[in-house]
């Protein structure tokens, strides 16, 4: 299995340009097979997105411009947040007719964390 999920990711990235873009439909059909070492690699991407997204937000806060979102001090985010955030994106979308497939899935995570965080 590990060979096998070794030669993919080989050919992947041999085979690939450098768009490397989560979006809704592949996140959803990972998440389906309940694929172990797959899940593990959406979650290092989510962290990864989540982390990007508070160091943007951080820096933009410093450098006195407009936060992306307003965290309360002091509450710290992780992994399980940010896959909640995620997925109730998705179900929000899916609720409100706008989902399409192609959505980046760091691009839903900002819009929760905005809806979840909103600057006043």
């Amino acid at each position: 299995m590990m060979k096998r999920f070794l030669m993919i990711l080989v050919m992947v990235l041999w085979c690939s340009n450098a768009y490397a873009e989560l979006d809704v439909a592949t996140y959803l059909e990972i998440k389906k097979k309940n694929d172990t070492q797959a899940n593990n690699l959406v979650d290092s991407y989510i962290s990864g997105i989540g982390s990007g997204l508070f160091w943007s937000n951080t820096a933009a806060g410093f450098q006195g411009g407009k936060e992306l979102y307003c965290q309360p001090t002091g509450l710290a985010l992780g992994l399980d947040n940010y896959v909640d955030f995620l997925d109730r994106e998705i179900d929000q979308q899916i609720n409100s007719g706008n989902l399409d497939d192609n959505n980046s899935v760091g691009m839903l995570i900002l819009k929760h964390l905005q809806k979840v965080f909103p600057c006043k």
